[in-house]
C-alpha cells in the first residue's frame, strides 16, 4: 500500500511573477484608484490655474515686455526697461502711501474689532447681542459706499459736517480727503474681519486656563494678559494680516478720498497709467507686479506666523466661562461702542439719504433742507422705476449668486482634497 503525502500548504498568497524588465507591476484596481485620485487633483489644478496662473503670468509677461501681450500678438522679447517706473518720485511715494495706510489702518481696525469682540464675547457690558451685531454691521456696508458717504460728509470745502460747522459757528479742520482720512475710513470698515475671527476665538476658548489663573490668584486683569489674550494672538495675527492685504490692495476708497486730496496709493497709480494716452500698461503691469509681491510677502508671513499655531478647542465639558466685570466701564464701554455704531453705519446712511433727497445741489446751510421743498425723495421712485437699474440689479445679483456658489464650491474641493484625502 502506498502513501501519498500532500505538499506543504501556505497561508501565504501567490506572488506574482516580476515583469522581464525587473519593475514591478501594478494592480489593476490600485492603479485605476490612482489615476482617480490624479484625475480629480488634476481638474481642480487645472481650473486654479486658469483662474490665478494665467492672469498672473500675462501680468507678469506684460511687466517684461515692450507691448501688452493681447490673443494673438504675445511677444517674447523681455525687457526690464518697464521697472525702471519704480525709481520714479511719484511711484516711490504712492508705495509709501500705501504702506502707512495700510499699517496705520489695519492697527486700528485691529484695535477696533478686537475691542468688540472681548466686550460682545466675554465682558458683562449691557447688550451683548447688540454690540456683536454693532461688531458686524460695517461688513454689510461695502467700504466703496462707506467711502462714498464720508466723502459727502467730510468734504472740506461742501462736507455736511463742514457746513454743520459754520451753522454752529465752530471752524474745526476736518477733510477726509487726506491721509488720516483715508485710515479712520478704512479701519471703520475693515474693523469686522478682526470682529469675527477675535470673537470666535474668545467664545469658543477652553476656560481650563481661565480657572487654573483665579484659583492660583490672579484677578481679572493679570488673567486677560497672561491667559485669555495669548489664547486669541494666532486670529489676531491672522486677521492683521488679511486686513493689511486688503487694505493695501483696495481700490475704489483710495480712489474717492486720496484722489481728491492728492494721496496716491499704489492701485490708484496703476490705474492712472491705464488711463493715460497711449497706455502706459506695460509699466503698470510693473507696478502691479510689486503690489502682488507684497501680497505675498505678507500671505506669507501670515503662515510662518500660525504655521506653530492651533486653534483646537476644548469642549463638551460643559463648563461656561465666566464673564468680565467691567464695573464702573460699563457704561463708558457701551457709549463707546454706540459711538462707533453711530460713526460707522448711521451717519454715513443719514448723509447718503439726505443727499439724495436734497432739492438743490448747492447746500448752504443746513437749514435749507428744513424749508419747503428742501428735501424730495421723488428721487427714489424714479431709480426703482428705471429699467436701466432693474436690469443692473439683476446682474448685479446674478454675478453674486454664481461668485459665491462657484467659489464656495472650489473652496470646499480645494479644503477637502487638501485635509481630508
Amino acid at each position: 500500500m502506498s502513501t501519498v503525502i500532500d505538499p506543504p500548504r501556505t497561508d501565504r498568497p501567490e506572488q506574482p511573477e516580476r515583469p522581464a524588465d525587473g519593475h514591478e507591476s501594478v494592480p489593476g484596481p490600485a492603479r485605476r484608484s490612482l489615476l482617480r485620485r490624479w484625475a480629480t487633483s488634476g481638474g481642480v489644478l487645472l481650473v486654479l490655474g486658469v483662474l490665478i496662473v494665467v492672469p498672473a503670468a500675462l501680468v507678469v509677461l506684460a511687466a517684461f515686455s515692450d507691448e501688452v501681450p493681447r490673443p494673438g500678438n504675445i511677444g517674447l522679447a523681455l525687457s526690464l526697461d518697464n521697472f525702471a517706473i519704480l525709481g520714479d518720485a511719484q511711484t516711490r511715494g504712492a508705495f509709501v502711501n500705501s504702506m502707512v495706510i495700510g499699517v496705520g489702518s489695519t492697527v486700528l481696525a485691529c484695535v477696533i474689532g478686537a475691542a468688540l469682540a472681548f466686550l460682545a464675547a466675554r465682558s458683562d457690558i449691557p447688550i451683548p447681542k447688540f454690540v456683536y451685531l454693532v461688531g458686524l454691521m460695517p461688513i454689510f456696508l461695502p467700504s466703496y459706499v462707506g467711502a462714498l458717504a464720508w466723502s459727502i460728509l467730510g468734504s472740506p470745502n461742501a462736507g455736511l459736517l463742514n457746513i454743520a460747522q459754520r451753522d454752529l459757528g465752530t471752524d474745526l479742520p476736518l477733510n477726509l480727503y487726506s491721509m488720516p482720512g483715508l485710515i479712520f475710513v478704512f479701519a471703520l470698515y475693515y474693523s469686522p474681519y478682526t470682529f469675527l475671527m477675535v470673537h470666535g476665538a474668545m467664545s469658543l476658548m477652553s476656560p481650563d486656563l481661565e480657572e487654573a489663573a483665579r484659583v492660583h490668584g490672579a484677578g481679572s486683569r493679570r488673567m486677560l494678559r497672561l491667559v485669555s489674550f495669548p489664547l486669541a494672538t494666532p486670529a489676531l495675527i491672522g486677521s492683521a494680516i488679511l486686513t493689511f492685504v486688503l487694505i493695501f490692495e483696495n481700490f475704489p476708497v483710495a480712489q474717492v478720498l486720496g484722489t481728491p486730496g492728492g494721496v496716491d496709493t499704489l492701485p490708484t497709480q496703476i490705474y492712472r497709467l491705464l488711463n493715460t494716452s497711449p497706455s502706459r500698461g506695460n509699466e503698470s503691469a510693473a507696478i502691479a507686479v510689486v503690489l502682488v509681491a507684497v501680497v505675498v510677502l505678507m500671505t506669507w508671513l501670515q503662515n510662518r506666523a500660525l504655521a506653530k499655531r492651533s486653534f483646537t478647542t476644548v469642549t463638551g465639558k460643559g463648563v461656561r466661562q465666566k464673564k468680565v466685570t467691567l464695573g464702573r466701564g460699563r457704561v463708558p464701554a457701551l457709549l463707546a461702542v454706540l459711538v462707533f455704531f453711530f460713526l460707522s453705519i448711521v451717519l454715513p446712511v443719514l448723509a447718503l439719504v439726505v443727499t439724495a433727497g436734497q432739492a438743490s445741489p448747492y447746500l448752504v446751510s443746513l437749514g435749507q433742507l428744513t424749508e419747503p421743498g428742501g428735501l424730495d425723495f421723488s428721487s427714489f421712485g424714479e431709480v426703482l422705476s428705471s429699467a436701466d437699474f432693474r436690469q443692473a440689479g439683476m446682474n448685479s445679483l446674478l454675478v453674486s449668486l454664481l461668485a459665491a456658489v462657484a467659489g464656495t464650491v472650489l473652496a470646499f474641493v480645494c479644503g477637502y482634497l487638501v485635509y481630508r484625502t
